[in-house]
């Protein structure tokens, strides 16, 4: 019974360190946290809830997660369709997001693998657009696309983080690459 308890143990560390910090506190400041950066981005999709992996692009390189929407522990900032802004703290380097996952109807949709290359540089917060997933719940079938929506997105960063100034953020909208 010990080992198997060492054993859900440690897979529990390892899933919860593979979660990026989903939205750094209200007082985050760069500043302060020049070792790191940020991904700004906002997601949006047509179903009730979304996730979206992301990986290092660098192959044996730590610190793939994901983000999440549309739970109760991270509420929407809009609705029709759903969506909400993402703020991670990332180590600088290169990353991709590169798959998501959808729940409906008693049933997850795992879409096909895709590239979304984004950097992140310490001390600078990296704006990588919005995200959008529109998926046909009957026939499983999906568009996804990646826009800039900075001049709603930007504006609730600063309100929901006064420490960042508009002059932290880089922008970086990137094509999807399949």
């Amino acid at each position: 019974m010990s080992k198997l308890i060492r054993y859900i143990t440690v897979i529990v560390a390892l899933v919860l360190t593979g979660c990026a910090t989903f939205n750094v506190p209200s007082d985050y400041s760069l500043a302060h946290n020049s070792n790191q950066g940020l991904v700004v981005m906002s997601l949006t999709h047509s179903v009730a809830s979304v996730i979206v992996d992301y990986r290092p692009v660098a192959a044996g390189k730590p610190g793939a997660g994901s983000f999440m929407t549309g739970n109760m522990q991270d509420p929407l900032d809009w609705t029709h369709p759903n969506g909400r802004l993402v703020v991670a703290e990332l180590p600088p380097g290169q990353y991709e997001l590169y798959q998501w996952r959808a729940e409906g109807m008693n049933v997850t949709y795992t879409s096909k693998l895709f590239s979304i290359p984004f950097t992140i540089e310490a001390g600078k917060a990296t704006y990588i657009g919005n995200l959008f997933i529109n998926m046909d719940e009957t026939t499983a079938k999906y568009t996804l696309s990646v826009t800039d929506t900075s001049a709603r997105d930007l504006p609730l960063l600063i309100r929901h983080y006064p420490n960042i100034k508009q002059t932290d953020v880089t922008t970086e909208i990137s094509k999807i690459f399949r």
